[in-house]
């Protein structure tokens, strides 16, 4: 009889289990089986496409590795894999793309306000080179173009970008370099200045100029955490204006935590900015040779930047996360995604991955659990928000090298991850872009025609909203100028076109490039937290 019972209750226990993977929220599918490249850093040009990138990687497959050069090109014994490729949505195919001549190991980017995706650094002969692709429709010749030895003061492996007002980038820290700069430069021949947030004082964070978080703020100034500490950097003065309260435990590399800026809203004049960092390593996990069985954190903190007193506010996730990636979402929630439960970044250093993204809402301040995926998203991976809504996963290397045999092997899948928004039982409140002014200036009217029925009905309802979220520059769990922005609608009136009936909203663009820098914005329309079929793109322009 006891034993019939333990029996019960073991079925009983796996069928409660059952039902909550059936209740969770979220599909996942797989795009391609072999993309042929390991995305460490990826991002979404304005035709959609998406751009791969990694290290040029050599591999002599009688040196121990079970490959053969169906991935890559044959060259003297050798398989050579491209540095990087494109991925087209629309054909679901990925092609090469030629022209990067040195290491982009570990390097940084962002797009300009063409529409220029602007790559900086690297390792080695990389270390201080400027690339650039210009972006180009699926299936038409582009390419990258290298600069010349010397483009950058310094040398930049493992810093951060972030697009500034005036269209320049900003490009901070990296290893052994406590400074920054700007490309292009202010003025011939300025030097790297000097950022005391950079540099440590422990051990554990003797050298914070790992990836930092870098966020532009709306009154022109930067956010810049490194480690537990942070600033808002003066970009007038080249000095810190302000310091916050340091972070419970250190974030940046090689901790693996993740940052956003909540979204800016026009509700409450972009005045209020939050800043989200979520997940770490154990403190110290990295330097332990046992660190990779390390637990990893499983708190986030806010803190409201522009406060007279700001402080970090804590919550706890679900599980625990180190090297997640964090995906602002076009109904403004937040989706956590990769990475794994116990380790840290860095080779092999890292265990137990996190299947089971989380989706952070904001407004709430809840998190909920989603549906799992299958594939190990470990150290270098990537994750990018698509113009149709779904959120686009790649890459996972944890070796120097291709490695395809053992735990967590290089991987060459890409997947997509659907959101609940997308689930056709809530088409009836999906709407289409069906016209967009191709660019707006700053604090200028422009208008969005969209065809379904709900739209004024929505509008009425004050459940009609129109926001912007810019592509940013995705690598080592974070997303470099990562950016969305809630419109004012000052009105919704019906009109018919070809006989049609359309729906025209009155939109306000942003008041200023401090609040939104100029360049290219995926442009969605939401009803009560359902996205349109797709985004389309507004280029704000001065």
């Amino acid at each position: 009889m006891a034993a019939r019972i333990r029996i019960y209750c073991f079925l009983l226990v796996l069928l409660v289990h059952a039902v909550k993977i059936l209740c969770l929220n979220g599909k996942w599918e797989l795009l391609v089986e072999d993309a042929g490249i390991a995305s460490m850093h990826s991002a979404v040009t304005r035709y959609g496409t998406v751009i791969l990138l990694d290290r040029q990687i050599t591999v002599n497959p009688s040196d121990g590795h079970t490959i053969s050069c169906v991935h890559g090109v044959p060259d003297s014994g050798h398989c050579i894999f491209p540095y990087s490729g494109e991925y087209d949505p629309v054909s679901n195919t990925v092609r090469p793309l030629d022209g990067i001549l040195t290491d982009t190991w570990c390097s940084s980017g962002q797009f300009d306000p063409n529409g220029t995706l602007v790559q900086t650094g690297g390792y080695s002969d990389g270390s201080q080179r400027v690339r650039s692709l210009e972006a180009c429709p699926p299936g038409a010749q582009c390419r990258w173009v290298e600069s010349g030895n010397g483009q950058l003061e310094d040398q930049r492996w493992y810093a951060t970008n972030q697009i500034l007002p005036d269209g320049r980038q900003i490009v901070v820290g990296g290893r052994e370099a406590p400074n920054f700069e700007f490309v292009p430069p202010r003025r011939h021949g300025e030097e790297p200045s000097y950022l005391g947030v950079l540099r440590g004082q422990s051990k554990i964070t003797r050298d914070q100029a790992y990836y930092p978080f870098l966020h532009l703020l709306p009154d022109g100034t930067v956010f810049v955490l490194a480690g537990t500490d942070s600033v808002a950097l003066d970009l007038k003065t080249n000095r810190p204006t302000r310091s916050f309260p340091p972070i419970n435990i250190p974030r940046t590399y090689p901790a693996g935590g993740s940052s956003v800026m909540l979204p800016l809203l026009a509700s409450d004049g972009f005045s209020a900015v939050t800043i989200l960092v979520c997940g770490a390593s154990e403190p110290g996990a990295y330097w332990n040779k046992r660190g990779y069985n390390h637990p990893a954190s499983a708190s986030c903190g806010r803190i409201r930047v522009m406060d007279n007193d700001p402080a970090w506010q804590m919550e706890q996730m679900p599980v625990e996360r180190t090297m997640g990636d964090m995906v602002i979402l076009p109904d403004g929630n937040i989706l956590i995604v990769n990475g794994a439960t116990r380790g840290s970044q860095g080779y092999n250093k890292a265990s137990d991955p996190a299947l089971t993204p989380l989706l952070y809402k904001p407004r709430e301040q809840r998190f909920e659990l989603q549906n799992p995926s299958t594939v190990a998203r470990m150290y270098h991976s990537t994750a990018n928000l698509l113009p149709d809504g779904r959120v686009f996963v790649a890459g996972s290397n944890p070796h120097i090298s291709y490695l395809f045999t053992g735990s967590f092997p290089t991987e060459f899948r890409l997947e997509a991850f659907s959101p609940e928004y997308l689930n056709p039982v809530h088409d009836q409140l999906r709407m289409k872009i069906q016209r967009l002014d191709q660019r707006a200036r700053y604090g200028s009217e422009f208008s969005v025609e969209i065809s379904g029925e709900a739209a004024i009905s929505a509008y009425r309802n004050n459940s009609l909203e129109v926001n912007l979220i810019n592509a940013p520059f995705c690598t080592h769990s974070f997303s470099q100028g990562q950016r969305f922005l809630g419109l004012k609608v000052t009105s919704v009136r019906r009109q018919f076109y070809n006989n049609a009936p359309i729906t025209v909203a009155q939109c306000e663009a942003p008041p200023t490039a401090e609040v939104a820098p100029p360049g290219y914005y995926m442009l969605f329309v939401v009803n009560n937290g359902i996205p349109s079929s797709s985004a389309q793109w507004i280029q704000i322009v001065p």
